[in-house]
């Protein structure tokens, strides 16, 4: 008696969740279970969608068969290729940058060198090689 009792009650759960959410449509008839499509955790957004694109905006290829194929053949195509292309510089930028500054750090190094060569070169030298106390 106890077992169907916790058996109904969590089948009646179960079918007040599927009811309670926007899933409701895909619960099939005589299963308390909504269809998850996939998706295990069906009460939360998923944490990754997959890019979709419509074909009615990626539209028409007009690539000929034997002749050069066009670099970009939707505004979505050229767009992407517009940021690609910004990224690329902003990435050659970065790293002339970051070229500049090792030169800076490798003649700042030469310099500490050379300070340092000079200080030993005017400091006196020690004459007796044995402390006397």
């Amino acid at each position: 008696m106890l077992k169907t009792c916790t058996t109904i009650a969590r089948s009646r759960s179960t079918t007040a969740l599927a009811f309670s959410r926007a899933e409701s449509a895909a619960v099939s008839e005589g299963s308390p279970v909504p269809r998850t499509q996939g998706r295990a955790q069906f009460w939360q957004n998923p944490v990754y969608v997959g890019p979709y694109v419509n074909p009615l905006l990626k539209g028409a290829d007009y690539s000929v068969v034997d002749g050069p194929k066009p670099i970009a053949n939707t505004f979505t195509e050229a767009k992407r290729l517009n940021e690609q292309y910004n990224i690329g510089k902003q990435i050659v930028q970065a790293l002339n940058e970051l070229k500049t500054a090792e030169q800076l750090y490798a003649a700042k190094l030469a310099q500490d060198e050379q300070i340092a060569a000079e200080q030993t070169k005017w400091t006196p030298k020690a004459k007796a090689t044995k402390e006397v106390y």
